[in-house]
C-alpha cells in the first residue's frame, strides 16, 4: 500500500473501499483485531517503486493525549 492507502486502513471506520471484492466491509477489523491482543499496532507496507509507508496505534497514548 502506498502512505494514504495506508492511512486509511489505519482508520476506524475508514472510507469507501476502492475494490468492492476486498476483505474489509466496516474498517474496523484490523484494528479491533489488533487491539484485542496488544496495546500498540504497528503495519510497514510498501508497494513495487515506493517508499515504506508506516502507521502506528497506540493506544496508551491515545488515553495519555485523548487523540
Amino acid at each position: 500500500m502506498i502512505a494514504d492507502d495506508l492511512l486509511n486502513a489505519m482508520r476506524y471506520g475508514s472510507s469507501m473501499r476502492l475494490n468492492l471484492s476486498s476483505l474489509g466491509k466496516f474498517g474496523l477489523g484490523l484494528k479491533t483485531a489488533s487491539t484485542a491482543m496488544c496495546r500498540r499496532l504497528t503495519v510497514a507496507s510498501r508497494k513495487a517503486d515506493h517508499d515504506v509507508a508506516v502507521a502506528e496505534w497506540d493506544l496508551d497514548h491515545v488515553a495519555a493525549t485523548n487523540r
